[in-house]
């Protein structure tokens, strides 16, 4: 059974008419849908990938620092370590009238524990996305 990807491509290759500028020779329309035929997992992945990342934004980059809070306003000597995350998403389609691109700045600080989760929760996301993009 073919991928909803291949079957339009393999359709578009067989029925070019001749005088068309795609016109191909029936040797290379069959090389070109064992081509197809190989390759169509790969395809109808990055084409998925493609069109879910069309208008989600992204992150764009981060920045992190350790830091250590040496006391608070109810403990004199504390002494903990505190992760400082920073993270820049971008939009690759939030342009309004050729104006400003979409960036925004997430900031937070987590302890040991909070990072051990936000990990964790990252990889379980990582392992759905795998999941849901195979065949």
């Amino acid at each position: 059974m073919a991928t909803p990807v291949i079957t339009p491509i393999a359709h578009f290759i067989n029925n070019c008419p001749d005088r068309d500028v795609y016109a191909f020779e029936e040797k290379t329309k069959l090389i070109l849908q064992e081509c197809l035929k190989v390759r169509q997992k790969e395809l109808f992945k990055a084409i998925v990938f493609k069109t879910i990342t069309l208008n989600v934004p992204y992150l764009k980059t981060y920045n992190w620092q350790v830091k250590v809070v040496m006391s608070s306003d109810r403990l004199q000597n504390v002494k903990v370590p505190i992760l400082q995350l920073d993270l820049v998403f971008e939009s690759p389609n939030s342009k309004v009238n050729n104006s400003v691109p979409f960036n925004n700045k997430l900031s937070f600080e987590l302890t040991k524990e909070e990072l051990g989760t936000l990990v964790q929760t990252l990889e379980d996301a990582k392992q759905n996305l795998v999941q849901a993009l195979a065949i």
